[in-house]
């Protein structure tokens, strides 16, 4: 296996063991970002990154160096990824034209190192000011998920999505828990929505239990739990009940990594997770605008 992909499989999996969940977020509020460019990170680098207590901003070694600072003695660097692409030409055996080639086109995973702003000494004060927290407010989930136009049905007790009907069914808000988990609920079925050959075209006709099905089912878990994070939905780590509606149990994280383990690693989680961030952005593209207050 690409000794790349090996290291982000294994982190991965030791943070399911230990029974957490890599793609919530139990101490940031604020996504993983570059500290410079600002960009949140996405795919398989949010789920190395967004897990770490000293986050939330991270520069690489040269932007530290042009920024005019420098690592503290006992820093680390975690490692991100990057897909990248080129094109291989081989000879066509099957012609009779001995010049004749193809040209084939293959994936690979690039990796830097970046450190945490927190990490570092020097920079101008503006990186060690605290990022400002996405406030959870009511209402705002809600209307964004009317603005995605898509069909619900509320009723029943369990919550699915059918991609020949193109209906989301939920239970009744008022049956679960608390709202959060509700909204939760309604984000994970709005990313199989998105799935829909209309949309971001996923297979969703996946047999139930099969590798693909499961597949399905994380790529909805995260994009979910990315799209709660960019409403200020508390992931982990509240004081109520209803704060607590996404912590996931060990044994919960430990199946999801013995799955993984069966399954073609390297495909899977990178797959997954970039799928996920696509879905989730299909998602907050319909995010209805702020309008300034009218006194």
């Amino acid at each position: 296996m690409n000794p790349v992909y090996a290291s982000v499989i294994k982190r991965i999996i030791k943070s399911l063991s230990d029974g957490v969940a890599p793609w919530k977020r139990p101490w940031n509020t604020v996504a993983a970002h570059n500290a410079e460019s600002k960009r949140a990170y996405s795919g398989v680098n949010a789920l190395l990154l967004n897990n770490n207590p000293d986050g939330p901003g991270f520069l690489t070694k040269n932007q530290i160096h042009k920024l005019g600072g420098s690592l503290k003695s006992n820093a680390r660097y975690e490692m991100i990824v990057w897909m990248s692409s080129a094109i291989k030409k081989k000879k066509n055996t099957n012609d009779d034209d001995d010049d004749a080639q193809t040209s084939q086109v293959y994936r690979y995973m690039k990796y830097f190192w970046v450190y945490p702003v927190s990490h570092t000494v020097g920079l101008p004060d503006k990186y060690y000011e605290k990022p400002a927290e996405i406030v959870y407010v009511p209402g705002e989930a809600d209307a964004l998920v009317d603005a995605t136009g898509a069909a619900i049905e509320y009723g029943g007790n369990r919550a699915c999505y059918s991609h020949i009907t193109d209906v989301i069914r939920v239970p009744k808000r008022d049956e679960f828990v608390g709202q959060k988990e509700f909204l939760s609920t309604m984000f994970h079925e709005l990313s199989h929505w998105t799935g829909h050959k209309s949309r971001l075209n996923r297979k969703l006709s996946n047999a139930f239990g099969s590798p693909a099905y499961a597949k399905e089912e994380l790529i909805a878990e995260i994009s979910a739990a990315f799209i709660c994070a960019t409403c200020g939905i508390n992931i982990e780590g509240g004081k109520t009940p209803d704060d607590n509606w996404c912590s996931n149990s060990a044994a919960y994280c430990q199946n999801w990594g013995e799955a993984l383990k069966k399954s073609d690693l390297n495909r899977h989680i990178a797959s997954a997770a970039s799928r996920a961030s696509k879905a989730a952005d299909f998602i907050l593209a319909f995010k209805p605008e702020k309008k300034d207050e009218v006194s």
